[in-house]
């Protein structure tokens, strides 16, 4: 095979794995007032528990005047006994209230639902925002967990009909009995109404009542986690000092997500049936936390995913280490290796990704002097052949945009000033109430002249520019879309293609509105478009560098009360897409890093001399050195 090389860098001087045993790990800040910690029991002779077993912890302040929170609340319809709420998966749980952090609650019928919006009853107590959801009947799930206005918890192990008082209280769980009453084990696994190993969901409060704490134990996954009986899960609640704790629903409702950087859930646990199955489980009763932001944070985030790999890049306040968690969603997780060494600037490479497929991801740093930085998000890897295609930016591309009318105006071209416009701002940009198919970024304004009914805007207006980092020869693009309802594009002030729009050269105005042409998706922007593919004649205003895209996007018909504004663009040539090596360099310590796989790093001192693989051999990104005190040369082979 011919050999290739790529990215030549010159340097110049001036220039977490299972353990055997019981292991609970560290509380981590992730909100504030909100630790999370992940424990691990892998059985040998130092522990008591012979099972194999992932359990993630949730530490909440009670103290904290910024923690409130919020269960499942009344059905639309409410009917007690038949429709108290309606199903939904924990991450929408999560999504459509704004939470911070969900597990599951009461058991619920039925308890396996097929769809979300189904309606279901919920066994035992529950309480949302001061509401009754559901009362108190005649069940085993008697044990409740109360909560005042102002948190204070309240346990009532035997709660028989018609209940315990709840004047007063605004929050309130019921689980299926007691594990815990006053630091004493009431655990008996021979008399245990779920005796075998099972995912597990449990809630328990300290002794000066200053932390709840949420438990979730994953189970059925052998290799991964085999579930608790009731004495394993007092075990673990024990070792965090809790005093009173109760067995909530568990089984495949045992789950743990918490709200990302889009507003979208992520699991934190590894659920049994979104294993199984390739979906969350419809569940009836949940548990919420409102919690704010963590004081310290990263600085710009970015990813840039490839086809089976991905660059994650942040700065931190101060020196500290890096290291990414990430995997399917709802799906097992995944640690990237960790860069030890502490540095201000961050840059991890994700490898082994499977193409076109959503992943989320968690990234890490840790300060001896400042504590830990955490980030949550989620990125889609690109759907190519390895070399033919390349992405130029995804769906969460940033752009600037306007509702102003400008017929008449040239607001395509690349030099025209944008700089009254709103943002830039990331995709997806949305006016939408219903499904869609991906996580919504920036809401649109309302029209600012009130000329269409409900408020929409006749046309919103976008620019963005993107560098094209080759020669334009031979190039094809490739546009994905999500679109409601019809759209034209135009590259360097010309037109390019349009979506459901009058065709070229049809003039379009600020009141155009889309022809009849079918609108996939059922007419609203729940999927992708079909793929936009351009080449030729067609694209001949690309250039190398710095180019500018534009889109106007209009409504089916003046009373339409949506919009929704996407695109992904890829290129292909027709060369092998070639890498670009990059560097990072902080005091003595250089980031050489780039995306791709199937390339081996080479150095050299003279390049007319020859060329070696760099010691390893290094066949991945990233990789860490110490800055020479002359020239070194760096290239990529494949």
């Amino acid at each position: 095979m011919k050999t290739c090389c790529f990215g030549l860098l010159l340097l110049a001087a001036f220039l977490a794995p299972a353990h055997a045993g019981f292991n609970l790990g560290p509380f981590n800040p992730i909100l504030k007032g909100v630790d999370h910690a992940v424990g691990t029991n892998v059985p040998d002779a130092s522990t008591p528990i012979q099972t194999l077993q992932v359990a993630h912890v949730a530490r909440i302040d009670l103290t904290d005047p910024d923690v409130q929170f919020f269960t499942t609340p009344q059905a639309s319809g409410y009917v007690e006994g038949s429709r108290e709420t309606l199903s939904l998966t924990l991450s929408n749980f999560v999504r459509n209230y704004g939470l911070q952090l969900a597990v599951d609650a009461n058991f619920y019928n039925p308890s396996d639902p097929t769809a979300e919006g189904q309606s279901t009853t919920v066994d035992g107590l529950l309480i949302s925002r001061g509401i009754i959801v559901s009362h108190q009947e005649q069940s085993v799930e008697t044990s409740v967990l109360m909560f005042t206005t102002n948190k204070q918890p309240i346990f009532v192990f035997d709660n028989q009909p018609p209940g315990t008082n709840t004047t007063g209280i605004y929050t309130a769980v019921c689980g299926h009995y007691p594990l815990i009453i006053n630091g004493q084990s009431v655990a008996n696994d021979a008399t245990s109404p779920i005796p075998n190993l099972n995912p597990r969901t449990a809630f328990g409060v300290d002794d000066d009542s200053h932390y709840l704490y949420l438990l979730t134990i994953d189970g059925r996954q052998g290799g991964y986690s085999d579930g608790a009986v009731d004495s394993q899960t007092v075990y673990w609640l024990q070792q965090l000092g809790i005093t009173n704790a109760i067995n909530m629903d568990g089984g495949g409702s045992t789950g743990m997500d918490m709200m990302d950087c889009s507003g979208n859930g992520i699991n934190l646990n590894r659920s049994n049936v979104g294993f199984g199955r390739g979906r969350e489980r419809y569940i009836g009763a949940h548990f919420g936390v409102y919690a704010r932001p963590l004081a310290v944070s990263v600085g710009n985030p970015t990813v840039e995913p490839y086809d089976t790999t991905a660059l994650v890049k942040w700065t931190t306040s101060v020196p500290a280490n890096a290291y990414v968690e990430f995997g399917f969603l709802g799906g097992p997780t995944a640690y990237s290796a960790t860069n030890s060494t502490l540095l201000k600037q961050h840059v991890v490479s994700l490898n082994n990704l499977t193409a076109g497929t959503r992943y989320s991801y968690r990234l890490h740093s840790e300060s001896p002097t400042a504590g830990s930085f955490v980030y949550d998000c989620q990125f889609t890897t690109t759907n190519f052949p390895v070399g033919a295609r390349t992405m130029i930016f995804n769906f969460t591309n940033r752009w600037k945009f306007t509702t102003n009318n400008l017929d008449g105006v040239n607001w395509t071209a690349r030099n025209y000033d944008d700089s009254g416009w709103i943002g830039p701002s990331p995709g997806l940009f949305y006016i939408e109430g219903g499904q869609m198919f991906g996580p919504p970024s920036t809401v649109l304004p309302p029209s600012p002249n009130g000329a269409q009914v409900p408020g929409i805007s006749p046309t919103y207006y976008f620019r963005t520019h993107f560098n094209f980092p080759r020669s334009p020869q031979a190039v094809t693009l490739y546009f994905t879309n999500s679109v409601d309802d019809g759209a034209a594009f135009y590259l360097n002030g010309t037109d390019l293609f349009r979506l459901r729009m009058a065709p070229y050269p049809t003039p379009i105005t600020y009141n155009s509105v889309t022809t009849n042409s079918a609108q996939p998706c059922g007419g609203d922007a729940s999927c992708l478009e079909p793929g936009v593919k351009l080449t030729g004649s067609a694209i001949s205003t690309l250039v190398s560098g710095d180019n500018l895209l534009a889109a106007e996007v209009h409504q089916s018909a003046p009373a339409s009360q949506d919009v929704v504004f996407g695109s992904m663009l890829l290129f292909s040539q027709d060369v092998v897409p070639s890498p670009t090596l990059r560097l990072l360099r902080e005091d003595t310590t250089v980031t050489l890093y780039w995306n791709g796989s199937g390339f081996t790093l080479q150095s050299t001192d003279d390049p007319a001399v020859g060329w070696t693989d760099v010691a390893g051999p290094v066949t991945t990104s990233t990789y860490n050195l110490t800055a020479p005190s002359g020239n070194r040369f760096y290239r990529l082979r494949n």
